[in-house]
């Protein structure tokens, strides 16, 4: 079949793999991101199966006037609005809206003389420089229905078809404007606490959990109140008492806990405070339009998220900036002490001094350097070796220079947005500092893109027993140096992979660290 799909974020990523996967003809639009997709495909790395896939749809930066079996528009609800004209000047037998989508009826009437229906996939994620993280279950399922019809059964053939492959279900329904606002009803509190809590859900308490249940079963009240028909039928079973209200608030807790609510939860809220932000205005504004049942817990929730709405377009989680302004506070004002200077690590420097020895490269570079500990042995093993380094803190730049001042080049600034060109390093060197970067993935393919064709990582970290990592992550929230994660092997070789890189090994160097090892 030949299927058209606008939008490749988190969910249309996603999307558009299990039509390749299927075997059908996909075409992309992508606009900002055509140069990156046309160059290295659709990439997405399954977060929970620890899998990474290629797909090579057809890519295209406009819809053009081909005639297509099934259109997907899969984008945030405001966005939808804008793509509007386009859509229904399109050449289909079927245009599905995939999202949230509060203002169907502003749809409605743009596309009253095409078929039309609309939406909703079961999965999550974000897009993090080129790569889709994306958060399923082990069947993807797509929520689907007309406004206030059940799809026809030529419609449900046709999605079948298209999506003729496991691992991804089609499941209809008879009433979408029902489903969007009862979703409405489910994710906005939880989306309320995540804000709260800086987009960190695992510091959520059992009351604040008992808060959203209870919010989402006031919200439930008040649209049937409002003689909307409960969608899905019987959900409102689970916030009613009873077992199945015990289940959906063990449901909530285990979320809140592990990277389940990470993925499906904090992470979308962290990326997507605009379409958050559109949602909870126009579901305010339906209420005053319609009034009802009070919803005391739900308004007092949704003052939590009113600070994050307000800086929507510059809303960062206060941990993460937290971590960095920690960091290199604590750097710059601990100098030359023992842990600045890498006096607990240098017993692994050879493992990285054999790597060097081999390649026998013309530069290199040292991101999170610290005082220059490790380059200042470099230089003195190597000294043909053209010295670079970054680091957050502009103290440990000052040392490093006064140690290697005829043999380097250094640069204050953030591993994970590095204000460096393309493709200029040989070898690129980290010890001892990804465990204090927010966010790892970013600055690991900050590392690939500063690489030359044909270089090398050296990564070098902690690795200790599964208890020890326990109390470490545990703990390291908690420090002034602004520790943020020890990572695991398997975490470690995701986020190196993800990047692009091959050949990648792993190998622990003593008790309590490794060597990654890998290739541009």
């Amino acid at each position: 079949m030949k299927i058209l799909v606008l939008g490749v974020g988190a969910i249309g990523s996603l999307m558009a793999h299990y039509l390749c996967k299927a075997g059908n003809d996909v075409t992309v639009v992508a606009r900002s991101t055509y140069e990156e997709l046309s160059k290295n495909g659709l990439v997405i790395r399954h977060y929970l199966q620890k899998k990474t896939t290629v797909d090579h749809p057809r890519i295209v930066k406009e819809a053009n006037e081909r005639h297509y079996d099934i259109v997907f528009s899969v984008l945030q609800g405001q966005q939808q609005l804008t793509l509007l004209p386009v859509l229904s000047s399109l050449n289909t037998d079927l245009l599905v809206l995939v999202g949230n989508n509060m203002e169907t009826d502003k749809c409605e009437e743009a596309l009253k003389n095409i078929p039309h229906l609309y939406g909703f996939q079961g999965s999550a994620g974000h897009r993090e420089d080129g790569v889709t993280v994306a958060g399923r279950l082990p069947v993807t399922d797509l929520t689907v229905g007309g406004l206030s019809r059940k799809p026809s059964d030529l419609e449900i053939l046709k999605l079948k078809k298209a999506f003729n492959v496991s691992g991804y279900k089609i499941t209809p329904v008879d009433n979408m404007y029902a489903y969007y606002m009862y979703h409405i009803a489910e994710i906005m509190p939880y989306c309320y606490l995540s804000y709260h809590l800086d987009c960190d859900l695992k510091k959520a308490t059992g009351r604040q959990i008992r808060m959203v249940m209870d919010a989402t079963g006031e919200c439930f009240d008040y649209l049937k109140d409002q003689r909307i028909p409960v969608m899905p039928p019987g959900e409102d079973s689970y916030y009613a008492g009873g077992a199945k209200k015990k289940a959906m608030h063990l449901l909530y807790s285990v979320m809140s806990k592990t990277v389940l609510g990470k993925l499906m939860v904090s992470d979308h809220c962290q990326n997507g405070v605009r379409e958050m932000k559109y949602l909870d205005e126009l579901f305010e504004k339906y209420r005053k339009d319609n009034p009802g049942i009070q919803m005391p817990t739900w308004d007092e929730m949704r003052k939590w998220a009113l600070p994050a709405f307000e800086n929507a377009d510059d809303y960062a989680p206060q941990n993460t900036n937290d971590a960095k302004t920690k960091s290199r506070e604590y750097f710059n004002s601990h100098r030359r002490s023992k842990l600045a200077c890498g006096g607990y690590w240098r017993h692994d420097y050879k493992f990285a001094f054999s790597i060097i020895k081999k390649i026998k490269p013309e530069n290199l570079i040292d991101i999170g350097c610290g005082p220059g500990a490790f380059l200042s042995e470099v230089s003195r093993l190597f000294p043909e070796v053209q010295l670079n380094a970054l680091d957050l803190s502009e103290e440990m730049i000052e040392e490093t220079k006064s140690r290697l001042s005829e043999n380097i080049t250094a640069t204050v600034g953030d591993s994970e947005n590095m204000p460096l060109e393309d493709e200029q390093y040989q070898v690129v060197t980290c010890n001892m500092s990804i465990h204090h970067y927010p966010h790892p993935q970013k600055a690991v393919n900050e590392m690939y893109r500063i690489m030359k064709k044909g270089g090398y990582l050296l990564l070098n970290d902690m690795d200790c027993a599964p208890p020890v990592r326990t109390i470490a992550n545990f703990c390291f929230p908690r420090m002034k140096a602004g520790d943020v994660k020890m990572y695991n092997r398997d975490e470690i070789l995701e986020l190196v992979k993800t990047a692009r890189f091959k050949k990648v090994k792993y190998r622990k160097i003593s008790p309590f660290t490794f060597q990654c090892i890998a290739k541009k």
